[in-house]
């Protein structure tokens, strides 16, 4: 609640009371129906926990620093009076998303490096930790042989990956 909705939800807070009620029914559906793991924290306790976070959730929502990139476009897109709130089908959003993309590239690189959202800002523990091990990562021979290495020059070239030779074709 304090890290994905405010970096990839709508732009404005949710109805708290209303995410709060929704949530808690979902994890008693699922601790009812057997589909939430034996191991799984209590629906209550999970309820609790959401209810002390929906508390910071409106400032949290409101900060851009914790946006992710596309609800930084968004907001900038609102800003100059450009939204996808009311768009009658996929090629009108598309429309106005080009025009929003237009605005932001015409700003000088200063101005979108100061509103852009730093790549760590947002996102699980998780998905840090994953990115960080990829990083670690040293490619075995076999994974070699295998030909499981990236072929795009982007990849090749990272150290990790510059080991690789790239797949045969079959």
């Amino acid at each position: 609640m304090l890290t994905r909705w405010p970096a990839h939800g709508p732009l404005d807070p949710p109805d708290v009371p209303t995410l709060l009620a929704t949530l808690e029914t979902f994890w008693r559906f699922l601790r009812n129906t057997g589909r939430m793991a034996g191991g799984s924290a209590d629906p209550g306790d999970l309820a609790r926990e959401a209810k002390s976070a929906s508390r910071r959730m409106a400032a949290a929502c409101a900060d851009p620093a914790n946006f992710g990139q596309s609800k930084q476009l968004f907001s900038f897109g609102r800003e100059i009076g450009i939204t996808l709130d009311d768009v009658a089908d996929t090629y009108e959003a598309n429309q106005r998303m080009e025009k929003i993309v237009e605005a932001w590239n015409a700003l000088p690189a200063e101005e979108r490096l100061r509103r852009s959202p730093a790549s760590g800002n947002a996102g699980s523990r998780m998905g840090r930790a994953v990115t960080e091990a990829a990083g670690q990562l040293q490619p075995t021979a076999s994974f070699r042989r295998a030909g499981s290495c990236p072929s795009h020059p982007v990849l090749t070239t990272h150290p990790t990956m510059s080991e690789c030779s790239p797949p045969t074709p079959r």
